[in-house]
């Protein structure tokens, strides 16, 4: 179980930027530390992919490589890369770039997820 003010602190960092995912496993790190990491990525996995079912949020591979200072460069990712790389852990854990052409996995709010922030949905 997540919080509300973590689910809404997640949601707002999706409405705001691409948030790389683990920067949501981080966000439930701050508010139950007493939880295992393993316990922690699965928490942030199950709302992410909660998120995912609703229409709140869409993934995307940061291309670091390929972002300029005009251009933010993000590609969505279809259904069989969503698939591998949600239960893929590193995504869950944070790092440093390991290659200048390395891609994060990130999410991004929808119009139909900053509508349900606005509205509250997520408040506590």
């Amino acid at each position: 179980m997540i919080p509300p003010k973590a689910k809404q602190e997640i949601v707002d960092l999706a409405v705001e930027d691409w948030t790389p995912l683990f920067d949501v496993t981080a966000v439930i790190r701050e508010v139950d530390s007493s939880r295992s990491e393993d316990e922690q990525i699965e928490a942030a996995r199950a709302f992410v992919l909660d998120l995912l079912s609703r229409g709140y949020v869409k993934l995307y591979y940061d291309c670091w490589a390929k972002t300029t200072e005009a251009h933010r460069h993000v590609e969505e990712l279809s259904s069989s890369e969503i698939s591998a790389e949600i239960w893929n852990r590193a995504n869950w854990v944070y790092h440093e770039r390991r290659e200048p052409d390395e891609r994060w996995v990130t999410i991004s709010a929808t119009p139909e997820g900053e509508q349900a922030l606005l509205a509250g949905e997520f408040h506590a």
